[in-house]
């Protein structure tokens, strides 16, 4: 693509993505301005940084896809969503485990990774491109999810509910990241990292905002 010069589709790319960046920014708001503020709850503080880290990386992902092809910018959004995904591993490990050394083994990774993708040198990003789109990547999609899903295994009623929608939301949410990942862009068509990956993003929120609107006050 020749940067400043965009098709319909990339246009309704952008403004799909523009879309999951506002969400993201007001959901941030919303869970810390009014629901941590007013309740003081750990997964509250939590998910309004998961969704802080989201947006932030987010941002930069558009920068480097539409505007400025600089692996810089790529290295940005990166960190910062594997950011959130830390905060996400973190509050999962306080509600699920009570051994510090079942907490790190979940912990310990993501911030390892995040930190790698800042520090790797220019001519072994590419080698870290690849392991983190096909190893690491995958094995936290599937996570994630699966923690949410055995936590609700152990929890029952309203919270039950709430707990899927939410491991609902984040696998959801890693497939639109994986039909977006560079990675994979080159087999599959524009139509498809460009329109449907914002669109299953968005689903994807909608998923997990629905089950920690169910969580019981």
């Amino acid at each position: 693509m020749a940067y400043g010069e965009y098709s319909v589709m990339e246009t309704l790319a952008i403004a799909l993505w523009a879309g999951v960046v506002s969400y993201y920014w007001e959901l941030f708001g919303y869970y810390l301005l009014i629901k941590w503020y007013r309740d003081r709850k750990t997964y509250e503080i939590s998910f309004a940084l998961f969704f802080l880290f989201m947006a932030v990386g987010r941002v930069f992902f558009v920068i480097y896809d539409f505007y400025i092809s600089d692996i810089f910018w790529w290295r940005l959004g990166t960190f910062f969503q594997w950011l959130g995904l830390t905060i996400v591993a973190v509050t999962l490990t306080l509600f699920l485990f009570e051994k510090n050394i079942f907490k790190y083994t979940f912990i310990t990774p993501p911030i390892i990774i995040s930190f790698a993708i800042l520090a790797t040198p220019s001519d072994s990003i590419n080698v870290l491109r690849m392991y983190l789109g096909f190893i690491f990547a995958p094995i936290y999609a599937l996570l994630i999810p699966g923690l949410f899903f055995y936590l609700a295994y152990r929890l029952r009623g309203r919270l039950q509910i709430a707990t899927f929608l939410q491991g609902l939301g984040f696998l959801v949410l890693y497939m639109g990241r994986v039909l977006h990942a560079s990675v994979v862009k080159e087999i599959l068509s524009p139509a498809i990292y460009l329109l449907v990956a914002p669109a299953i993003v968005i689903l994807a929120l909608l998923f997990i905002v629905m089950g920690i609107q169910m969580i019981p006050e």
